[in-house]
């Protein structure tokens, strides 16, 4: 309410009896996190508004004549938080999750402004169905919202995240309320292979998330797909999207290079966020809460650890795994497969422009993937690196090594997160001691296709030091991509077409 506009300094929540019969409120709870208050004696009508303002401010709303003053207020914090209404049965009547960032007028989110609901008849609690009123005032408590209207929920709901509570219990969210009825039973699950189910319930307060809870405790590393045998519905009958079966299983710890770093957009284009993809290259799957991402400190030691999930949360092999702080953002601007492999992580580090360090640990700091980045990284002929991501070219070479990294495709809007990467190399594997190329004709054009010649090696020894030179037709050396360099046993360079001026080479046969 601070500061104001044209209505008292006073924080108010307004109900609306949006059904047929009269309500009398007495006994109801208004709760606003961990804080309650019990409602007193009044009536409320069909159609009718009523504002509740706390008991210590009740002479500043003299004016409105359909008000209740609530004793122990429980204070609305700026930032968001859960509001739920309860009868005396304690039953959930109604329910909001409310934040900073509804609404659309950025002034108006500095004070002052009541945020209205567009339609009352939408019940699926989307921010979408909020804006600030548009009253002169800043609010319209006791009436109509100033922006009433229509605003019919024809979205449809979809699974958002699953993880589990306890080795026996897995928890399935879903984006919005969801109804309860025999779909959300243990008659209604199709679980394969079979397992036998406890109990189902669904989440009281919000509808949007069911506890399944097994008879005996789920196998580790042991994988089983989750559906539904008819379409759950939410509020408004609107069918679950589809794919409505989700893949589950109880992970096992990582270790090392389990899974490694994938792709970094270091450099997001305007309005959008940093991410990491990462890519799970082991045959286990892994728990998400055992997995921390970090950047590098002044001292090049990783600095704060941030975790990538608060509960057990199952990564599969061979999926790719995004994380970011503008999930959104990244979903409406890239073509993803699976929403469910993009995630919404609080305090990602912000990884600087011009280069860093990427860390992937566990609790204890203990590293097992790193990724030294640098814009110098870049394919050398982008006009411009800013919404360019690097992506990893083989999964199985190391993320030290300057030659397995590339820029994103033009063809692919210059990043693929939670997929294949553009530049990942379909490399033979080399079973006797040689030196060959793939492809033997590229084409660096950034399309995705063939943007790369590889150079592979396999020695039978260690111990190798390799010069790699590229030389045009006429004999003269145009590239030089290595010099007495220490090689592996196995691995491959990469030449992007470009001479060591960083200019694009011309059309034709190179040695």
């Amino acid at each position: 309410p601070s500061p104001p506009v044209r209505l008292p300094d006073s924080e108010y929540i307004e109900i609306f009896n949006r059904g047929n019969f009269p309500i009398n409120l007495a006994g109801f709870t208004l709760g606003v996190g961990s804080r309650t208050a019990t409602l007193s004696n009044s009536l409320l009508f069909p159609g009718d508004y009523l504002l509740l303002v706390p008991s210590t401010q009740v002479a500043l709303w003299g004016d409105i004549e359909n008000k209740l003053a609530v004793s122990s207020w429980p204070l609305l914090p700026n930032t968001g938080g859960d509001i739920v209404l309860r009868c005396p049965r304690k039953r959930v009547i109604a329910s909001l999750s409310y934040n900073g960032n509804m609404g659309q007028a950025a002034f108006k989110s500095d004070g002052g402004w009541a945020l209205e609901v567009i339609d009352t008849e939408n019940l699926s609690g989307e921010w979408g169905n909020w804006d600030y009123a548009d009253s002169p005032a800043g609010g319209t408590p006791g009436m109509p919202n100033s922006i009433a209207g229509s605003m019919a929920d024809s979205n449809n709901p979809s699974i958002t995240d699953l993880f589990l509570l306890t080795d026996s219990c897995v928890v399935v969210q879903f984006s919005e309320p969801m109804a309860d009825n025999e779909v959300l039973t243990r008659e209604g699950l199709q679980l394969s292979p079979y397992k036998e189910v406890k109990n189902i319930v669904l989440e009281e307060i919000f509808q949007s998330a069911i506890t399944i809870c097994f008879t005996a405790a789920l196998p580790h590393n042991e994988v089983f797909e989750l559906g539904f045998k008819s379409s759950p519905k939410d509020l408004a009958g609107n069918m679950l999207k589809l794919p409505i079966v989700v893949r589950v299983a109880n992970p096992v710890a990582p270790e090392p290079f389990d899974a490694v770093i994938n792709e970094l957009m270091f450099d997001p284009p305007s309005g959008g966020e940093d991410f990491v993809e990462l890519y799970n290259r082991s045959d286990k799957v892994l728990d998400l809460s055992k997995l921390f991402l970090s950047r590098n400190a002044d001292n090049g030691m990783p600095e704060k650890l941030v975790p990538l999930s608060l509960q057990t949360r199952p990564f599969f092999p061979g999926d790719h795994l995004v994380f970011t702080s503008g999930r959104d953002w990244l979903l409406s601007m890239y073509d993803t497969p699976c929403p469910l492999l993009v995630r919404n992580l609080t305090g990602l580090p912000n990884y600087v422009n011009a280069g860093g360090t990427v860390f992937l640990t566990d609790v204890a700091g203990v590293v097992f993937d790193r990724f030294d980045y640098s814009d110098k990284m870049h394919f050398s002929l982008l006009t411009s690196t800013k919404g360019v991501s690097l992506e990893r070219i083989d999964v199985g070479a190391s993320s030290g090594d300057v030659f397995n990294w590339h820029s994103a495709s033009a063809h692919n809007n210059y990043a693929t997160p939670a997929r294949r990467n553009s530049q990942a190399g379909s490399l033979s594997k080399v079973t006797e001691s040689s030196i060959f190329l793939e492809p033997e004709v590229f084409t660096p054009n950034q399309d995705g296709v063939d943007d790369l010649l590889f150079i592979r090696y396999r020695f039978d020894e260690p111990g190798y030091s390799c010069t790699v030179t590229v030389f045009n037709r006429e004999g003269h050396p145009v590239r030089h991509l290595a010099s007495n360099l220490l090689a592996g046993r196995e691995g491959f360079f990469s030449w992007d077409g470009t001479d060591d001026s960083g200019r694009r080479c011309s059309t034709g046969i190179y040695i």
